[in-house]
């Protein structure tokens, strides 16, 4: 009974496709199945049934823009003996047009065609391109489809070079050098279609200026810094000869040098601090039994407030205002995922949810929109809500880390709906964030003395500023960055 079933299955496939013709030869011929279509190009699966070998001296697939067939392209694959499956692609068809295909076959007896099938050719469409910013020289991947081996980019009427177009829906092409604006449309180019990106591509932006206003025989490490209205102020922490600085400086823009302001409180390093004006904690002193500074201070009006100290201890922690509160965290004290908030208002502490991972100071962090944000160790950028207790992953950095090396000492800060971050321990690379869609843009990387601790970083009036300790000299750089620039 069991060798029953095999006949069965054939009777049963010899009446479904009893509609295709049959060759006297005792066959039937099948245009069984459209395996792809991509650009110009098509991939067609025909079959031939038979119980025994077949005589068949051409066989393959015609294709053609009408139904008779009229016109048709030929794809011949030779002789035949054996039934089964036979594959035939073409890459002679128009883009954005219908076809009609069949199989056929050429025995003594005559020419047999098998059904008719029908298909679309794509018209080149530019999805997305991936990154949205990048250098000349570099490469970036052009998604979409219906592009072909031949599809040109264009990057506004400078062409790029294309590396590879894989599966008709990608391309990897290499930036051309820029022309004239930083800022130029993305076509691809196929045969005599054109397609457009929706977006323009954007070559990176962002110029230097090394200020001639330097703190001389001061560089500081381990120090705080933080903005109030239009001064910036820097200071504390310990020069490179491990010496305590005991003042707090600050600058103004249009003024020539940096003033000190007259802290009245501690020398201390690795204190938590916001970028506003609240700082505290920290350490008195070196080695693991190094003694614990307790006072706390909130900058306001011109002069330094002192403020009630948690009951936990914070050094090489991190500190932010959100919502108009300090808030106090991590460290290497106490819990590394502690959190407190000082509420100004109310003069005390309190307590909040601990953070999903422990934070050291070397960790960037800033805040948007009452959201406080930190990069981790593992590059990957969190959003907290401090009101909530949330916690959610963002984006990834995009810069390599290397542990101990290049994962500490960075910058950031917002501007606008943009954070600016980067110029890791020994890193030239600076990016710029959007903040409402989470993208990363490149910049121009940093042309000074790499040999250097970032010691502050400041915006004012759509420019920032940021302050470098050298190690080789004996003095604090002032730098000035314009991100749109070029």
């Amino acid at each position: 009974m069991k060798h029953f079933y095999p006949f069965i299955f054939l009777l049963y496939c010899f009446s479904f496709f009893s509609c295709e013709e049959e060759a006297e030869g005792g066959f039937t011929l099948l245009t069984e199945e459209i395996v792809n279509v991509n650009g110009t190009r098509a991939i067609i699966l025909g079959r031939i049934l038979a119980f025994q070998n077949v005589a068949i001296q051409e066989h393959g697939f015609q294709f053609a823009l009408t139904a008779d067939f009229s016109d048709a392209i030929d794809v011949k694959l030779g002789e035949r003996s054996r039934p089964g499956n036979f594959v035939g692609e073409t890459e002679l068809l128009l883009l954005g047009r219908e076809y009609f295909v069949r199989g056929f076959a050429q025995t003594e007896s005559g020419l047999i065609y098998g059904n008719v099938l029908s298909f679309f050719t794509l018209e080149p469409t530019v999805e997305k391109f991936f990154p949205a910013t990048q250098f000349a020289g570099e490469i970036i991947t052009v998604f979409g489809r219906g592009f072909e081996s031949t599809s040109e980019v264009f990057f506004g009427d400078a062409k790029g070079q294309v590396i590879d177009v894989a599966f008709g829906s990608q391309i990897r092409v290499r930036v051309p050098p820029r022309l004239a604006s930083v800022s130029v449309p993305v076509k691809v180019v196929t045969g005599a279609k054109v397609a457009f990106a929706e977006r323009p591509f954007k070559y990176p932006t962002g110029t230097y200026e090394l200020l001639d206003i330097r703190i001389d025989q001061i560089r500081f490490r381990n120090n705080i810094y933080f903005k109030q209205g239009s001064r910036f102020f820097v200071g504390l922490g310990i020069d490179f000869r491990s010496n305590f600085i005991p003042e707090i400086y600050s600058f103004t823009p249009g003024d020539n040098e940096w003033k000190p302001t007259g802290y009245p409180g501690e020398p201390k390093r690795k204190a938590i601090y916001s970028h506003t004006g609240f700082f505290g904690g920290g350490y008195k002193g070196f080695g693991t039994s190094a003694p614990y500074s307790e006072d706390f201070w909130k900058y306001e009006n011109g002069e330094y407030q002192s403020i009630a100290s948690p009951n936990f201890r914070f050094a090489d922690g991190l500190g932010s205002e959100v919502s108009g509160k300090f808030l106090a965290m991590g460290g290497l004290l106490e819990v590394g995922s502690l959190v407190r908030e000082f509420n100004p208002l109310l003069g005390n502490w309190n307590n909040l949810p601990n953070l999903p991972y422990d934070v050291t100071g070397d960790m960037l962090n800033f805040t948007y929109q009452n959201k406080l944000y930190i990069i981790d160790k593992e590059k990957i950028l969190w959003e907290h809500d401090p009101s909530t207790a949330s916690a959610v992953a963002k984006t990834v950095y995009p810069s390599p880390f290397i542990k101990t090396v290049s994962d500490f000492g960075g910058l950031a800060i917002v501007k606008g709906d943009k954070a600016y971050i980067g110029m890791y321990n020994s890193v030239r690379e600076f990016w710029e964030l959007d903040l409402k869609t989470f993208e990363w843009a490149a910049k121009n990387p940093f042309p000074g003395e790499i040999k250097a601790e970032n010691t502050a970083i400041f915006e004012h009036e759509g420019q920032l500023y940021f302050l470098r300790s050298l190690q080789f000299a004996d003095y604090t750089e002032f730098w000035r960055f314009d991100p749109d620039a070029f």
